[in-house]
């Protein structure tokens, strides 16, 4: 579980550093929309169409798409800041039909799409990883090429016959440092992966150099009825990072239920008690598609044992043997009730043996007069030495007597108290008495109204006023 977080912590962080250019989220003209501006051809002619592509296991689309028609010839950039020496691009591409598009038997085919070295209105000349167009050698379908950069001459290999009607993710990497630059092109490609897969053509036929990713560019070529034809382009994506041009599914939503020891950390956030949290993990840059977790979490705690111990010769514990004195820790692997860690702190004392107490009568507390040495209990003994009276299973342990000075049953407790098995003469088990020189005052005693005398030691005299009579 821990290792496909951190593959879900992978995948997000790519896609939020994605740089999204466009989704098509608005309607009419694209020139002067969102950042496209027109360096080619006819103004306007770029229009959306309602509805967007989707692609399965891609986040839901947003917003429209872009049509390109026969015979049009607007071309289009919009500006990138990528600054690496290697980009991706992406897209969701659907043909319509393949009835405008170049010829199959063309060598080089039609050039719709790709990055431009500069971005501006005009003078946008120098393009790279151009995803290039013609009809396929079977009625109905169509078939893409790769180019890196270059004349428009250049001729490159094309893949399989694809299907019109059919939407196909597009992936493009430009790798601009080498010489000559080199291109790939995925063709429908795994999605969610941490790493690019092998791609399904590569080029580098160019001969010129391409030192920036300046924009990402629309092209319209030919004529009504062999050129870039019925073209749609939905979902376009452009970054430095695989996973950030490939994502999965978004707005995901997981279940956790997680038993821990102790408190747990999920993507940075610890919880120290039992209970049901919930994660979002924001995708700052497509609005809808978040990372939901649902965490139902168990938090089981370790114990602590602590044993004092004095034992007659080596004292074995859990199949440890201790042979002197000593302080010793345990720590026993789930070894307790819930599956937890559990500590055990030995206290040992290590003797050679244990004095026990003759308990002549029977009540439990041993005489400390008869003792007898040894590692085990003889019959008749015990461990303590607190008997008052061996001979009397009525007297154990030594008792506080409390002086009662006026014999009035009630010890006092400000007084000197006595420790014997037997009430001494003058003393009592109890300390109630708030007046020991007075037989008159002590809890039992009668209140008398008025007069300034605590009878009852309630803590105060009674009081009565003239009206209450």
């Amino acid at each position: 579980m821990k290792h496909l977080l951190l593959i879900l912590g992978m995948l997000i962080t790519g896609i939020t550093s994605a740089q999204i250019v466009d989704q098509f989220n608005f309607t009419g003209t694209v020139n002067g929309t969102n950042g496209w501006a027109n360096h080619s051809g006819t103004l306007n002619q770029f229009q959306t169409s309602t509805g967007s592509l989707t692609y399965p296991g891609l986040p839901s689309s947003l917003g429209n798409k872009v049509v390109y028609v026969p015979g049009n010839g607007e071309d289009l950039n919009k500006a990138l800041s990528i600054t690496s020496d290697s980009a991706y691009y992406s897209i969701i591409l659907n043909v319509s039909s393949d009835t405008a598009l170049t010829l199959a038997s063309s060598s080089t085919g039609d050039n719709f799409f790709g990055f431009a070295q500069t971005a501006s209105p005009a003078g946008v000349t120098i393009f790279g990883g151009q995803l290039r167009i013609r009809k396929g050698t079977v009625a109905g379908t169509f078939q893409l090429a790769i180019v890196n950069t270059g004349a428009a001459s250049l001729t490159p290999i094309f893949s399989v016959n694809l299907p019109i009607n059919t939407p196909v993710f597009i992936v493009v990497k430009v790798k601009r440092a080498t010489n000559p630059v080199q291109a790939s092109l995925w063709i429908n490609p795994t999605l969610g992966l941490a790493v690019e897969t092998a791609p399904t053509l590569t080029s580098t036929l160019g001969t010129g150099t391409f030192t920036a990713f300046g924009s990402i560019y629309l092209r319209q070529a030919g004529n009504a009825t062999a050129g870039t034809g019925n073209i749609q382009v939905d979902e376009i994506r452009a970054s430095n990072l695989w996973t950030a041009v490939t994502p999965s599914s978004c707005a995901t939503s997981s279940n956790l239920t997680i038993t821990n020891c102790g408190p747990y950390t999920l993507n940075g956030t610890t919880y120290s008690s039992t209970g049901t949290y919930t994660q979002v993990l924001a995708n700052a840059n497509i609005a809808g598609c978040d990372s939901t977790i649902n965490l139902n979490l168990t938090v089981n705690n370790p114990s602590v044992n602590n044993m004092t111990v004095s034992n007659c010769g080596p004292y074995t514990l859990n199949g440890i043997t201790y042979f002197t004195s000593g302080t010793y820790t345990q720590v026993i692997s789930n070894g307790n009730a819930v599956g937890c860690d559990s500590t055990i702190n030995l206290n040992l004392s290590v003797v050679s043996s244990i004095t026990y107490y003759a308990d002549a009568d029977g009540d439990g507390y041993g005489n400390p007069a008869v003792t007898q040495l040894g590692c085990s209990l003889p019959v008749g003994y015990v461990t303590n030495s607190d008997d008052c009276d061996d001979n009397n299973n009525m007297l154990g342990l030594p008792t506080t007597w409390y002086v009662d000075a006026d014999n009035d049953g009630f010890g006092s407790a400000t007084a000197t108290t006595m420790v014997a098995c037997t009430q001494p003469m003058g003393y009592v088990a109890n300390s109630s008495d708030c007046d020991d020189a007075n037989a008159a005052v002590n809890p039992n005693g009668t209140e008398i109204a008025n007069n300034g005398i605590d009878e009852d030691c309630s803590g105060a005299d009674l009081v009565i006023t003239p009206s209450a009579l």
